[in-house]
């Protein structure tokens, strides 16, 4: 990644976006560092990225770094509970895609126990009649299946703010469930559509 790194380096641009994942944008992360890209004022912006991989840059790594999620650890007592029974079992905090799944899940259960029953059409309509529960925060199952939800913005931490193990994100901002996803009149879905 070094070579367009560098290239974003010298655009001008206030942000340099990473639209890889994983393993890649660890690399990126510690790369951009060592050409003292964010020293230089410049910001990065990661699409993806869990709090299990900021844990593995480290402390020192990935200062300044912005990423959306639907979901942090210490967001509220609902994230924070949520996480404390997954850290007992796995070791490490739940990432996005754990509390996305952990919702799902338990908004599944919810709709078959309100239905009382478990028939796939009546518990469709269920769960998409019922509010979400994301962790203490309103969603919703659209029309189109699609599952809607607040995205924040978060920055990592300093080392100097991180008060206790996995404390690397800090909130910048919440952008609403509305804004955040294409609108429902512009669905292509042909549960939509074709009504």
């Amino acid at each position: 990644m070094s070579l367009f790194l560098l290239q974003a380096q010298d655009s001008g641009a206030d942000y340099i976006a990473l639209a890889n994942v994983g393993l890649d944008t660890t690399n990126a992360v510690k790369q951009a560092r060592e050409f003292n890209i964010i020293a230089s004022g410049k910001k990065l912006l990661v699409f993806s990225a869990f709090v299990t991989d900021i844990d593995a840059m480290g402390l020192n790594e990935g200062q300044g770094l912005v990423l959306p999620s639907g979901f942090y650890w210490d967001d509220n007592d609902h994230t924070t509970a949520f996480a404390s029974r997954f850290f007992k079992l796995m070791k490490k905090m739940p990432t996005n895609s754990h509390a996305l799944a952990y919702a799902a899940a338990t908004h599944y259960l919810k709709a078959v126990q309100a239905a009382g029953t478990d028939d796939t059409e009546k518990v469709n309509e269920k769960m998409r009649s019922m509010p979400v529960d994301f962790f203490g925060c309103p969603g919703s199952v659209r029309a189109d299946g699609l599952v809607t939800y607040d995205i924040s913005l978060y920055q990592r931490k300093l080392p100097s703010e991180s008060k206790v193990a996995w404390d690397y994100m800090k909130s910048l901002g919440t952008v609403s469930q509305r804004d955040t996803f294409r609108p429902l009149s512009e669905s292509e879905c042909p549960l939509v559509v074709n009504k």
